[in-house]
This record gives structure tokens, sequence and C-alpha cells, in this order.
């Protein structure tokens, strides 16, 4: 037992005090009376108050006594030594991803998780330190290794759920890299375990700790919304999908440009789904469907849908048969995609992207071209060689995002080292570039490669990569696709403009900046709604929309029981800080009751 005020100690001196009021003799006022008879108790009671008489033991005396040691013993703030899962230094990540605002814990699992991780920090002792990280789509040190709890209450108080997932593997990054090489490390996580998945198993040089949150996983969720605007077919639907066990009721509401214009009951069984459709109106643009109904995460109740029909860009392909390339580009609902054999090619001003495949026209279009494999020489492009494994040139090219190059192989490719195509190497291997961009003096991408001599095309990040060059070679619009939140949406300014203004759905305008006409990843997408694109250039003005929406895989709300790909070693040595339990408040308890029960014995007699 360790004592936190031992100079407290000198209260003590009231012990012996008590036992002096005892000796003292009480003063009474004197009266004449004919006869003692009837005042035998007080002449008792002076007889025992007369001064140096031996000292009569009463329970009022003791009483008294054993409250003033007890609270001589508060004062002193006894504690016991406990190892209370801190460490000399502990790394706290704190989940703030969307499933942690699900409210089947009062109030919520976020509010769950800071309460526990204030008591936490009441518990932190002296010499020991505690790191607190933000686990939410883009992981952030929130107070680093520090043992003054002020910054770390300010900055636990600072926390917000977002919309948008947990990323796992870059907090557990981030605490290795806070923790560094101390032995004496932990590293807790507070969370539901709802988290982007972890491609493979994590192992931290410290102890780990899951500590989960959450109850249930009952829950009722939009989980897509889908519009067909064409004319003729002019239809939304939706489905709303019961991820719990139990039956659940529900309202569906719809609105087109804020107007509410349709409305279903809904009953639909635990683990069932539905799916309502209805009408699009003429001249619609932004819809939205809501759901009205009590459940555990309100942030999947309403989806969002741009109607407008978009701008049809028209795409040749001169190829003699690439059906990848094909597919992938037919994937984007703006793109009239026709295929050309290469015997047939004629320029068509026209046209807004061209697509060559094994060739390089005589005359280069001025329009936004793809070349893939060119012959010996054009552009410069050397013998074909074996390639090593590819790799992204730039791990933060807005191009390269969520295209994962890891398991991609490529028998050959033209030497590019010494092309004349310009631009920047997007792609690349130990042999030199692969993929190029560029900008001027008309947009462009150069792949050295033929697709049939690697497996690119069978990867699912092929589709992602054909999207994102499609985007920047016509960077005239947002397609009506939605997205999740924090998703990044690929922006470029047109010919002629000097960048691109976004209006989030709070109103707030965000002013992207596209440097020489390089493209720019917009990420501020945390919050779900329509988001708003306007550029200016030579043309006039240029304006399009795109939805965020937040259900989806977000809405599988159940706590997972453990993180089965993340392992910590095993606990170290003791830590050298020291956690104490105060044991003073239940000495205070203690004063209260013994002054209650001496106040009782004085009012009815000793």
């Amino acid at each position: 037992m360790t004592f936190l005020a031992p100079f407290a100690a000198i209260a003590a001196v009231s012990i012996p005090a008590i036992v002096l009021l005892y000796f003292l003799k009480v003063r009474r006022p004197e009266s004449d009376f004919s006869s003692t008879l009837l005042w035998r108790r007080a002449v008792l009671d002076r007889q025992a108050n007369a001064p140096w008489q031996r000292l009569r033991v009463s329970r009022l005396l003791i009483l008294q006594l054993l409250a003033a040691l007890l609270l001589v013993g508060a004062l002193v703030r006894p504690a016991l030594a406990i190892t209370g899962g801190l460490s000399g230094h502990t790394v706290v990540i704190v989940d703030t991803s969307a499933t942690m605002s699900a409210t089947d814990i009062s109030p919520s699992r976020f509010e769950d998780a800071r309460r526990q991780v204030r008591d936490l920090l009441d518990r932190v002792g002296s010499g020991q330190r505690v790191t607190l990280i933000e686990m939410g789509p883009r992981p952030r040190i929130a107070a680093a290794a520090t043992g003054d709890m002020g910054p770390l209450r300010t900055a636990l108080a600072a926390l917000r759920p977002s919309n948008g997932s947990a990323a796992l593997q870059q907090a557990l990054a981030l605490a290795a890299s806070a923790g560094g090489t101390a032995v004496d490390t932990r590293v807790l996580l507070f969370s539901d375990g709802i988290t982007q998945p972890v491609p493979a198993a994590t192992s931290l040089p410290y102890p780990f700790e899951y500590h989960k949150v959450g109850l249930s996983g009952e829950n009722l969720a939009i989980t897509s919304l889908v519009l067909h605007p064409e004319p003729g077919v002019r239809t939304a639907f939706v489905r709303v999908e019961n991820l719990g066990r139990q039956k659940q009721h529900a309202d569906v509401e719809w609105r087109v440009d804020g107007r509410l214009v349709d409305a279903r009951a809904l009953d639909i069984d635990g683990a069932g789904a539905r799916d309502v459709s209805f009408a699009l109106p003429a001249g619609a643009d932004k819809v939205s469907a809501t759901l009205r109904g009590a459940d555990a995460l309100a942030a999947d109740n309403v989806a969002y849908g741009v109607a407008t029909q978009p701008r049809t860009l028209r795409v040749t392909l001169v190829t003699a048969g690439n059906i990848f390339v094909q597919r992938a580009l037919e994937l984007r609902p703006d793109l009239r995609v026709t295929v050309v054999a290469p015997a047939d090619y004629k320029f068509d001003s026209q046209v807004d992207l061209y697509v060559f495949d094994g060739l390089v026209p005589a005359v280069q279009p001025a329009t936004p071209s793809w070349y893939l494999n060119p012959p010996l020489g054009k552009f410069g492009a050397g013998k074909q060689a074996g390639v090593g494994r590819p790799r992204a040139s730039r791990p933060d090219d807005p191009l390269m995002r969520d295209v994962d190059l890891r398991e991609v192989h490529i028998a050959r490719s033209a030497d590019l080292r010494t092309s004349t195509f310009g631009g920047r190497a997007l792609i690349e291997s130990d042999g030199g570039p692969l993929v190029l961009v560029r900008d001027e003096p008309t947009r462009a991408v150069l792949f050295g490669f033929d697709l049939h001599s690697s497996d690119l095309p069978l990867r699912t990040g092929f589709p992602v990569l054909v999207d994102h060059l499609s985007s920047d070679l016509l960077p005239v619009s947002v397609g009506p696709r939605a997205y999740h939140p924090d998703e990044p949406v690929l922006l470029a300014a047109a010919a002629g403009s000097t960048g691109v203004t976004v209006t989030r759905p709070d109103g707030h305008a965000v002013k992207v900046a596209t440097a020489g006409g390089a493209p720019a990843a917009f990420d501020d997408t945390d919050t779900p709604g329509f988001y708003a694109v306007e550029q200016r250039g030579t043309a006039g003005v240029a304006r399009s929309t795109f939805a965020v929406n937040a259900g989806g895989s977000a809405s599988t709300i159940g706590p997972r029981e453990r993180i089965e790909l993340v392992s910590g070693r095993r606990q170290a040595a003791p830590s050298a800080g020291r956690d104490f339990s105060e044991l003073w408040p239940w000495l205070a308890a203690a004063v209260l009751l013994v002054l209650t029960v001496e106040w009782l014995v004085f009012h009815h007699g000793d």
C-alpha cells in the first residue's frame, strides 16, 4: 500500500484533542433545591465531569475516535498499486467510423468507447504516457505520447464519428510508428471490429488488446438506389434490407428535387429484403429515398441518386479484337463505344476519344487518345523486352488509386525509356516506364505492352484504371454514379479552365486545383448527399452532379467478437510507471456512516 499524501497525517492531532475534551469540566448554572433525590443523574454527571477523574469510556467517545481515525486515513490518500491494463506507453486507438454511430448502446457506440477511454485516462499513473489515435477513413494521431492528461482529454473530446469506414491497417501502422522500440508499449483498440479488410495477417511488436464496443446487429438500411432515366424506362429502384433477425416495419418516402412524390409501407422479415420502384417524373434531376422508422443506424436510412441523363461521349476503339478494353469502357454509362477494324479507320472530328490498339495513325488526331502496344519505332519506342514486377511510379497518383499491381504480370513491353511521347510515367518496372500519360499537346496515354501478353485485364483493378484514365482524358463532367463516403472523385479541368469548384451538401464551396490540367482527387466526400461540380472555361460553364451514399457494406453493424488477422506479442515486463487504485472514497464514506451513528447515539442517550 502507498500513501499519496503522507503529510496529511498531521491531522491526527485531532485524536488526543477529542480525548482531552472528555476531561474538561462542564460549566453549569447553580440553583438551590430542598432535596437532591430527584436530581441523582445530575449529581452523577457532575461527578463524572470532575477534573482529573478517571476517563469514563462511552459509545460516543469510541465513535468519535473512530471517525477521526478514518478521516485521517482518507486525508493521507492510501492507494493500492494495480496493473490495470496500462503500460509505460499505452497507444489507444478509437474507432470513429460510421458504424460507431449505432445506438444499440445508449447514447451510441462511439460515446461508450469514449467513456471507456476517459476511465482509462483516470488510471494513468506517474511516469506513464498515452498516445491517442483516431481510426477513421484516414487515421491520424490525435495526441502524441504524453503524460499530461489535459491535451489528451481535449483531443478525446474533439473526436467525432465519421460516415466512412475504419482503415485498420493504416491505424496499426501509426500505432507501430508511435510505439517506436519501447519494450513497455501496449496497443488498445476500442472498436466494434467493423473495419476495412486487412489484406494479410498483421503482427505488432507490442501486446495488442481489442475492446469490443456494441451489442446488436439489428439494422434496416437502403443498400442501393438505381435510376433508369432513359426515355420510356424512367424508373427508380431502391433495395431495403433488414440486416438483423427481427421483423421490421418502415415507410419509404421518395423525393424528386426536394418534393415528396410517393410513399410506401414495408414489413421486412429478419435477414430479408424488399425491392421498391416508382416512375420518375419528367425533368427529374435529384432523387432521394428515405426510410422512416427507428433503427440503430440513421446514416443508411437515406440514399441519393442523380437522374439527369449524362451527356453521351463518343469513343472509337480501333482494334483487331481487344475485348478487354471494350468491356471496361462500356461500364461507363456516358460512353458510347464504337469498334472499328484498323483497315477501316477514318478520322472523325465528332469523336471524343480514340483508342488505338496495335497501331499509330500517320496523322495523330488532335483528340484525346489512348495508344496500346505501339509498333516498333513509333513514339521512339524500342524493341520488346522482358518486364520485371510492375509498380506505380507514384503511389499517391490519383490515377492509380485502388489499382493493385502486386499480382499483375507482364510478359513483354516496348522500351519507352527513349520515347518521344512525352509526359510522365504512370506505371514502371526495373526496366523503365510501361505506361506514359501526357497533358500536352493533347491529352493521351501510351501503353508499351499488349494487354493480351499480361494478366492485367483479369484483375479487379483494370476496370478501375480504365475509368480513371477515361475520366482524365475526358474531364468534362463527373459520372452520375453514387460514391461512398470518403471515396475520392477524380476531377480535371477542361481546356481553357484553371480549376474546378465543388459545392458540398452543406453549401460549402471547395476550389480544386488542377495544375497544368493534371487530374486531382477530391476526397472531401464525408457527408452523404449531392455534390455540384462546376468549371468555367472558354466553351462556357460545365456543370454536373454526383451523389454520396452511406448505405451498402457499412450497414452490417453486428460487432465482431475478435479481430483474427491482428496479433501482438505476449505481455512485456512490468511497466516502469505505476497505476493506482485509491481508497480514500471508501474511507470518506465510512466517516459519514460513523458520524451518522454517533448522531443517533447522542440523541437517544449513551
